[in-house]
């Protein structure tokens, strides 16, 4: 799902004059900049999202997209772990766990795992040898099972939508104000002065050079340019830290 319509562009830039065959593509080269590394570096329409994240002792799982749809699929899966709390698995298969064993906070973008709470290592046994008996013959030394230890941590993996319904009515706070930020991000790439070194005849004998820094340089502080406000404002909306 785009960040702009076509018909947002009277709302949020109703300055731009563009060619209509060229309007869409302006668009996805705005919405390319603002989710971009210098942007907010995430999608940030509504979309799914699947996810390892870390679980500390507390059986916390900590989501890195945000706002979360609170009624889209919402699905939690681990491995090395059984329900139980008796033992691990051996095998590598995600499991589905049932929505009564995790409490999930949408607004904090977390998942408690009831049966991970204080369960962040486990060891489990396994069998390295087989017991050899050889009756008869002297001086041989039978060799009992030996069993070995081994320790995994459980892992978790979540799938869920997270993002922004920018066709949404009306519009949230925060997708109204990213709506605006990539509509601006817009307008300055089409900015007459965005392309490069221009020259404007003033009169018979004189004319006049500029560059495109001039399209920039009323910014909120010093050094800065109207191009990187704008994309201060996406980068806000990044995914969270704790990402992994």
């Amino acid at each position: 799902m785009a960040i702009l319509s076509i018909p947002d562009l009277a709302t949020y830039a109703p300055e731009l004059d563009l060619d209509p065959g060229a309007i869409q593509g302006a668009i996805l080269r705005a919405e390319m900049l603002a989710q971009g590394p210098q942007g907010s570096q995430r999608p940030l329409s509504k979309q799914p999202f699947t996810e390892t994240p870390r679980v500390g002792g507390n059986g916390i799982a900590r989501l890195t997209r945000w706002p979360i749809a609170p009624d889209a699929d919402f699905i939690v899966e681990t491995r090395y772990y059984a329900t139980n709390r008796i033992a691990y698995s051996h095998s590598n298969d995600w499991v589905r766990i049932e929505t009564s064993e995790y409490t999930r906070d949408l607004e904090l973008g977390e998942v408690s795992i009831h049966g991970l709470i204080g369960h962040s290592e486990h060891t489990f046994s396994t069998l390295a040898g087989r017991g050899l008996n050889h009756p008869g013959i002297s001086g041989y030394r039978s060799r009992s099972a030996v069993a070995t230890r081994q320790a995994y941590q459980p892992q978790v993996r979540v799938t869920y939508t997270a993002g922004f319904d920018f066709q949404a009515n009306p519009l949230s706070e925060e997708a109204t104000q990213i709506k605006m930020a990539v509509a601006s991000i817009l307008s300055l790439q089409q900015s007459p002065l965005a392309s490069g070194l221009r020259q404007e005849v003033l009169t018979d004998f004189k004319s006049v050079t500029y560059g495109s820094d001039t399209a920039q340089l009323t910014a909120t502080r010093p050094g800065s340019t109207l191009m990187s406000d704008y994309l201060a404002i996406l980068r806000q909306y990044r995914a969270r830290e704790y990402a992994t």
